[in-house]
């Protein structure tokens, strides 16, 4: 999910057909059951193509490609969202990871990569720009988060420069009026 954005009914509802490792994409059938292409970097691949070999002629069974752990069924979110918290209990985060945490963490680290949002918001399955600009909000929020405590300027205090702009801007918001 951190690797594709895929929304947790998608994982769950990936068949095999679906995933294309020679192709090296996978193809998401999303909400209002409109599919993108999604390529895949080669650590998902490999994880991919790991899970293919260990699962084998089960997967063909009712052509799901994700299957509960005992091979029968399809994978359900419930499974999922449990998986998560053990591993993230085992790894001793302070809190549990859920799923869309995974879609919205991949979406800020494009973000503050300078991926374009246009491509973010086909990589998530918006039809809308607006919903992948609520992204874009927080990424903002947490960029001035980062200016207020990690920028130098904080520790210079009053200089003779400093004071000089803000002279600046002080004669500069007088003549505005």
């Amino acid at each position: 999910m951190l690797g594709t954005g895929a929304r947790i009914s998608e994982v769950c509802n990936l068949a095999i057909p679906d995933v294309d490792l020679r192709g090296k994409q996978i193809r998401i059938l999303g909400k209002g059951g409109r599919a993108r292409l999604l390529l895949c970097d080669k650590e998902p691949l490999l994880a991919l193509r790991l899970y293919q070999d260990t699962w084998g002629d089960d997967l063909l069974a009712d052509g799901a490609f994700f299957r509960n752990r005992l091979g029968h069924h399809r994978l359900s979110e419930q499974s999922v969202r449990a998986m998560l918290r053990k591993h993230a209990r085992a790894a001793g985060l302070p809190r549990d990871i859920t799923p869309h945490m995974l879609r919205h963490s991949l979406a800020t680290l494009l973000l503050e990569e300078g991926v374009d949002i246009r491509y973010i918001q086909h990589l998530l399955g918006h039809t809308s720009i607006t919903t992948t600009q609520i992204y874009t909000e927080m990424h903002n929020s947490h960029q001035e988060k980062l200016i207020a405590e990690r920028h130098p300027q904080r520790n210079l205090g009053s200089t003779p420069l400093l004071t000089a702009v803000r002279c600046c801007s002080t004669l500069q918001t007088r003549q505005d009026n």
